[in-house]
């Protein structure tokens, strides 16, 4: 539900003064960048509210609170949002001007629970006969549930823990179980709610035979029952599923099932042959300077799993055997010390890829080619001859991904500042100064946007297959921070982090942030692990950087000051080449 807060814009001038004096002023003109009309702003009692004055005064009032204004004329402000929602207020000599912003707020509805809230399955639900189905909802505390799913199951539970209004239970679909369409009843037997209950029509579908599936592109996410990514598959990938829930699929890999979002697949039938494959030879070849292949023969697309260590890298394959009775070595490699490999379990081989010392390796590429092969593209730090050189970095190709596109109607992408500043816009500044530094020390320097034109717009999904297509070695993403709807900027220090996914990115974060802690004279808030689209590249170290906050008045006018952003390009610079070193 609702509740739309209008907003009202006022001027009072006492007339009397406006004839009899002369002002060197004018009345203050009260600009708000944030929240924009209309939004929707949550649940929260609390938010924060900025924009600009001008001419410039030291306070105003913002919901009755006094709230300093910084000396551009910038302000951000965290308060209690009344029923007419912010209500400003600035004065000078000149007079008064009031300004209220129409915002829409969501009342939260926690408190008042529905007779019954599916938890999972949480929407309808196909499934394959022969296994469990287990049930979690919400409902009332302390009662007991009747339910049923017509004659495949019915009993009664109570909530569990005692008083936590949370019940669950088990329904085991036979195989003898009809394939056909199932209702789900939900009543409550003792209560406040006695007898009151829900019906959900055709909410079980029951089917013999597993679905047949195969990826439809590239780089598809599995997630898994929390909606936490797990692993990532190339587009032609075979996948049987047990499991549908509205538009996800329930796919198996090995002893473990992981989610995938319909939209990336392709629906081939069900199953009616088995999926197990043969591996055959391993060859390795070396493929450039700090570059390996491993070629493992195979002949179905089957799914993988990847995890790494500093020396090492592990790699499962389901739905296969293991087979490989010889491994070819390439004599001019000096990165892969050896490769070991074993049955794990009857559908399920490991390869574990073991690094040489100091190899120094920094990402790995895995795709299947149309010769059967499953290829893993080792990918080791580029070799510096000498850091003091004027071309350093020769040959070193850099990719700078300077965040967001032009957007300058709201929704904005990106952040925007109290004096109006666009994170987008910011980016692209800093992006170009870093570009600039790279390219003296002779590296090969693309960005994923060279301007803030409208013409270019370049989806979040499309930069790193950018950075693969120009087989980058390195890949820096620039940007601006903000903090959510409902949280107070000043409730603790702001200023920059460092954040990186895999474990082969993280001495490129930790060099970088050493260069912040060292020259950039904001807050450090470390070096984060962080589930970015962009940090997920796994071919190259790769970080996303927030060089400072876009809302807070004094660190807007930081990032717009060009000297700041020589600061920041230099300190990005300087983390690079100690990475490199």
């Amino acid at each position: 539900m609702f509740n739309f807060i209008l907003l009202t814009i006022s001027f009072w001038i006492n007339s009397a003064e406006v004839l009899t004096q002369n002002f060197s002023v004018s009345i203050p003109s009260i600009t708000v960048t944030y929240p924009w009309e209309g939004k929707n702003i949550g649940s929260a009692s609390n938010a924060y509210i900025m924009g600009n004055v001008k001419p410039y005064v030291s306070t105003i009032t913002v919901n009755n609170l006094t709230v300093k204004v910084y000396k551009n004329g910038a302000f951000t402000a965290y308060v209690p949002i009344l029923n007419e929602g912010f209500n400003i207020v600035a004065a000078n000599e000149a007079g008064i001007s009031t300004f209220t912003r129409r915002v829409v707020r969501t009342e939260d509805t926690s408190a008042q629970p529905q007779l019954f809230e599916l938890v999972s399955p949480s929407t309808y639900t196909e499934i394959v006969s022969g296994q469990d189905l287990v049930f979690l909802f919400r409902g009332l505390k302390s009662t007991t549930v009747y339910y049923e799913i017509d004659d495949i199951c019915k009993g009664y539970i109570e909530d569990f823990p005692s008083g936590s209004g949370l019940y669950s239970f088990i329904c085991y679909i036979d195989r003898k179980t009809k394939n056909k369409k199932y209702t789900l009843k939900l009543k409550y037997k003792n209560g406040e709610k006695k007898n009151e209950k829900i019906e959900m029509d055709n909410f079980v579908s029951v089917i013999d035979r597993d679905y047949l599936l195969e990826t439809s592109t590239d780089n598809v996410i599995l997630k898994n029952d929390s909606g936490g990514y797990v692993y990532f598959l190339p587009e032609g990938v075979i996948l049987s599923s047990d499991r549908k829930e509205g538009s996800k699929y329930r796919v198996k890999f090995g002893r473990s099932k992981f989610w995938v979002d319909l939209d990336k697949l392709n629906f081939k039938g069900f199953l009616n042959r088995n999926l197990i494959t043969e591996t055959g030879t391993l060859k390795f070849s070396k493929i450039s300077l700090n570059r390996v292949l491993a070629k493992i023969s195979i002949y179905n697309k089957v799914p993988f799993s990847v995890w790494e260590e500093e020396d090492k890298l592990y790699l499962n394959l389901y739905n296969t055997n293991l087979r490989t009775n010889w491994v070819v070595y390439d004599s001019s490699d000096t990165f892969i010390d050896n490769v070991t490999f074993r049955q794990v379990y009857d559908d399920e081989a490991l390869f574990v890829f073991n690094f040489s010392k100091n190899s120094k390796f920094c990402g790995y590429d895995i795709y299947y080619s149309s010769d059967n092969y499953l290829n893993i593209e080792f990918k080791f730090k580029p070799f510096i001859a000498s850091i003091n050189l004027p071309d350093a970095l020769k040959g070193i190709n850099i990719i700078i991904d300077p965040g967001h596109s032009f957007k300058r109607t709201p929704p904005y992408d990106g952040a925007v500042g109290p004096l109006g500043s666009f994170e987008y816009e910011v980016n692209l500044k800093i992006a170009t100064k870093l570009k600039d530094k790279l390219t003296l020390l002779g590296a090969n320097v693309y960005m994923t946007r060279y301007t803030n034109n409208e013409e270019e717009q370049v989806p979040l999904q499309e930069r790193p297959r950018i950075a693969k297509r120009l087989n980058g070695d390195i890949y820096v993403s620039i940007h601006n921070n903000a903090v959510p709807d409902g949280e107070d900027p000043y409730s603790k220090p702001r200023g920059f982090q460092i954040y990186y996914y895999h474990p082969h990115s993280k001495k490129l974060a930790e060099s970088i942030h050493k260069r912040f802690v060292e020259n950039i004279p904001l807050a450090d808030e470390g070096v984060r692990y962080g589930d970015y689209h962009v940090a997920r590249l796994t071919f190259m170290p790769s970080v996303l950087i927030e060089n400072a906050y876009m809302i807070i008045p004094e660190q807007e006018e930081l990032l717009n000051d060009d000297s700041f952003g020589e600061k920041l390009s230099e300190a990005i610079t300087n983390g690079i080449i100690d990475y490199l070193k």
